[in-house]
This record gives structure tokens, C-alpha cells and sequence, in this order.
């Protein structure tokens, strides 16, 4: 999503060249969904490779060894692993809609480029959507409740970040929340707890995100959760009922995939037999902005 955009601003800023463009906004974003699309039938495409039985519902625990899905049916399993990820958090009154209030994820399906975004929360999913809807035109604002943008990161990193935001244009609230939102036909109106009241024609809320723990019956197997809803679990995956397995966000922050990825390959190991640990003394981890 980021690297046309990223390449065109790269040309774009050399002295002897002469460039002007324009991106079709809706052809853009089709091409986006279709590119994630492709990862997913590229997984789909693996699990038939290696004979990998694909069921589609809602499953709950039943027990330690017994799986239900939605339509009744049963799976039974000496060992089950739960990736079941995380989902984005929203906020009292910007509620998602799938229209005007968006995730990060259904903010992906608009095809009418806006002139105006509101953006809640300078997370890394924040202000990586900022610069990159500053870079196609777009009138950015964004509202942080906390002092900085990128508050879990180096301070120095989000003073650097801050600064390059505002010359592209994104005008960033911080120590500000949104007090209400008043929606119309085409846009809305919202007001800010620093007495701007601002219109806009999208609201993409990107406030951290939850763990998919709700309704999967884990109190019948006896899976315990930390205080902050992700599934508890030792270095080899193992949650509290030595049984089943957890691997990826709902285990847990870091929510990384490479990360997800090193849990699952420790998972798989440690129910073959072998003695396999998770390590998270050093994971990797970058914010797609510029610089």
C-alpha cells in the first residue's frame, strides 16, 4: 500500500525532474484489497498443499479435547492451538460502521478519495496512515490523548516523527480527545476536548486492538487469561491447561506477525516432541513512515 506512493514521492523530490501525476484513488484502493486478497489465497493455497482440513464458523471449546463449531459439528483433537488474533478496539460514540467510522482494516474498502480524515490515536497504524493520506492529497488531522505521537516509542524517534507529519501537512492534536460526533449525509462534524470543533468526511479509529478471546469457551477447558485478556502461556506456547496451545496476538503482545510466526513454529515443535522455546528477548519491529 505504502511503496507507490512512497516511489512517486521519492521521484517527485529530485530538482531535475519534472513530474506530474495523479493517482486514480479508487483504482488504487481496489488494487490494495486485491493484493491482500492474493496473501490470503496464497495461505488458502499451502493449506490444501499440505492436506490441511479447513473448517468455517464460530468454535468453542467444549472441552480440553473437543471442539463444536456453529453448525454442530465436532472436531476431536489430542492437542488444539489457538490463534484466533485480535481485532481493533474502538471508543465509546465512534463506534465502526463500515462507512463513515472505520478501521484500519475497513478503511481499505472506501473508494471515494476524501478531502478531509480524522485519525484517532498516533499509534504506529496512525501515523502510518497519516503520512501516507498526506502524500495523496488528503487534509490530515490527528488526535492523541497522550502527550506525544508514538507514545510506546523512543521519544527522540516521535519528536522526529512529529516534525516531518507537519510539513506534509497533518495537523496532530495531542493530550486531545474527541467529545462528540455529529454525523451527516456525506460527513461529519466532530469536536475535540481543545474546543476545535473540525468536518470530515471519514473517521479512521486506530486505538490499539483486543484479544479474540470472547466466546471461544475457554473457561470449559480451564485457559486462563492475563489481566488484559490475551491468553496466558508459557515459552513453549503452552497455556494453562497443558493440552492447548496459543500462538500470535491473542497470546500476547508483541502483535507481530514474524513474531506469530516463531510462536507457531514453537507450538507445532513442542507438541511433535521436541523441546522447542519462544524467545522474545529480541524481535524486530518497524513504523513504514518517512523517515
Amino acid at each position: 500500500m505504502i511503496r507507490p506512493v512512497e516511489l512517486l514521492s521519492s521521484i517527485a523530490k529530485l530538482r531535475f525532474v519534472k513530474l506530474n501525476y495523479d493517482i486514480d484513488f479508487s483504482e488504487y484502493m481496489g488494487w490494495v484489497e486485491g493484493i491482500s486478497s492474493k496473501v490470503s489465497e496464497g495461505v488458502r493455497g499451502l493449506l490444501r498443499m499440505y492436506n490441511v482440513d479447513v473448517y468455517y464458523g464460530q468454535a468453542t471449546l467444549k472441552s480440553d479435547t473437543l471442539v463444536e463449531l456453529g453448525d454442530g459439528t465436532s472436531l476431536k483433537a489430542s492437542n488444539i492451538i489457538i490463534a484466533t488474533g485480535t481485532d481493533p478496539s474502538t471508543i465509546p460514540g465512534l463506534e465502526f460502521d463500515g462507512s463513515m467510522v472505520h478501521s484500519n482494516r475497513s478503511i481499505l474498502s472506501i473508494r471515494r478519495k476524501p478531502s478531509r480524515i480524522l485519525i484517532v490515536g498516533s499509534g504506529y497504524i496512525g501515523v502510518e496512515f497519516a503520512g501516507l493520506l498526506a502524500k495523496l492529497g488528503v487534509e490530515v488531522y490527528m488526535v492523541e490523548v497522550l502527550e506525544r505521537v508514538l507514545p510506546a516509542m523512543d521519544e527522540d524517534f516521535s519528536k522526529l516523527l512529529s516534525r516531518r507529519l507537519s510539513r506534509l501537512g497533518v495537523k496532530t492534536y495531542t493530550s486531545t480527545t474527541v467529545k462528540s460526533v455529529d454525523k451527516r449525509e456525506s460527513y461529519a462534524l466532530v469536536s475535540l476536548s481543545n474546543g476545535l470543533t473540525i468536518e470530515v468526511d471519514y473517521i479512521l479509529v486506530a486505538v490499539g486492538r483486543r484479544p479474540n478471546t470472547r466466546n471461544l469457551g475457554l473457561e470449559n477447558a480451564k485457559v486462563e487469561l492475563d489481566d488484559r485478556g490475551y491468553i496466558r502461556v508459557d515459552d513453549t506456547m503452552r497455556t494453562s491447561n497443558p493440552r492447548i496451545y496459543a500462538t500470535g496476538d491473542v497470546a500476547g503482545p508483541p502483535l507481530l506477525a514474524h513474531k506469530a510466526f516463531m510462536q507457531a513454529v514453537t507450538a507445532a515443535e513442542s507438541i511433535g516432541g521436541l523441546k522447542s522455546y519462544y524467545n522474545p528477548k529480541a524481535i524486530p519491529s518497524v513504523v513504514f513512515t518517512d523517515p
